[in-house]
């Protein structure tokens, strides 16, 4: 079962990805536009939800249009949640979402120091 399913991968591969040198470049190309839409709408973002439709217009590649990618249904969100935050939610939600998790990491850290008191 397992050869099977490489083979199918293999085929996969082949015939709708010929395009791609691999899956390592597909991403850096959706990062680099993820960053690009973040700069160009850098204080609010694009808005919750309007990634997908608005990435089209900055995925452009040697490889393939923004057409033929979305076809491999791998244009629905930037595949980091920085990257996501800030084309999404601009430098403010960026921000926000930072300050939440080095909150949240002191909380706990306090929390270990008290439960070592014990």
């Amino acid at each position: 079962m397992a050869i099977l399913a490489t083979l199918a991968g293999l085929v996969v591969s082949f015939y709708l990805l010929p395009q791609f040198t691999s899956s390592f470049s597909i991403r850096m190309y959706i990062y680099k536009s993820s960053f690009y839409m973040g700069l160009d709408n850098f204080w609010l973002g694009v808005g919750g939800g309007g990634f997908p439709a608005i990435i089209k217009n900055y995925f452009t590649t040697s490889y393939a249009s923004a057409t033929e990618v979305n076809s491999l249904n791998i244009l629905h969100s930037a595949h980091n949640i920085f990257l996501q935050l800030f084309a999404s939610n601009g430098i403010i939600g960026l921000s926000l979402f930072c300050i939440q998790i080095v909150i949240s990491g002191l909380g706990i850290s306090k929390l270990k120091s008290e439960q070592k008191d014990l």
